[in-house]
């Protein structure tokens, strides 16, 4: 492992210590997560990206994340279909979709809920089913809404160090180039000046959070 790896791997650790720190003091305020939710979530509802996605990409949100209830509701109440993550081993994980039965989904070991492992819903077969309404006869991108416990306005993003959703985005890129597009949401304290990344680390496409949206500059 090269020295720079090395200083990268320690400030990525150096900034997941101070994230938690700042997520411990985030949370004595009791509401907040909720307030600033409801802020964000006008807001992304008038993304373009958004009301033209044929479809949502989408996590089931623990107690220490951004909410992702009301997005899952609001998606299937306007008739997008809904996939949400499975992992499939080692740095590996899928979208599948879901019927939005709670008692449809599965536990994993690690505490999360997920859909169940059936090729017939995993998310890329079904790219070209809800093409949506393009003059151009372009599809457009469905929106992933991707998680992280860190990101900055440079759209760069600190995941939790298991890199699914790094090799998720640099392999629907390379196989299934503009299908889909990465919007990261976050609360407040998750913003930071500057985040470390790695050659493999990838950028999302956007940043939603209180204090703006943050949108990639095309490589």
């Amino acid at each position: 492992m090269s020295t720079n790896t090395d200083t990268i791997k320690t400030r990525k650790q150096q900034l997941r210590n101070r994230i938690q720190a700042a997520k411990e003091d985030f949370f004595t305020i009791p509401q907040r997560r909720d307030s600033e939710a409801d802020f964000l979530l006008p807001q992304l509802l008038r993304l373009p990206q958004w009301q033209e996605a044929p479809g949502i990409l989408c996590y089931l949100s623990m107690e220490d994340e951004f909410p992702t209830d009301r997005i899952l509701q609001i998606a299937r109440g306007s008739g997008k279909p809904v996939a949400l993550p499975r992992l499939t081993g080692r740095g590996r994980m899928d979208f599948f979709l879901w019927d939005g039965a709670t008692q449809s989904l599965e536990p994993h070991p690690y505490g999360m809920l997920e859909p169940p492992s059936d090729p017939q819903q995993l998310v890329q077969n079904h790219f070209l089913d809800f093409l949506g309404d393009s003059n151009a006869g372009t599809p457009h991108p469905w929106v992933c809404i991707t998680p992280g416990l860190a990101f900055d306005r440079s759209c760069r993003r600190l995941g939790r160090g298991g890199g699914y959703y790094d090799h998720y985005i640099f392999r629907m890129r390379k196989d299934y180039p503009g299908a889909l597009y990465f919007l990261a949401m976050g609360l407040s304290f998750q913003l930071q000046r500057a985040v470390p990344v790695d050659t493999y680390d990838q950028l999302v496409d956007a940043t939603l959070v209180p204090q703006g949206l943050f949108t990639r500059t095309p490589a």
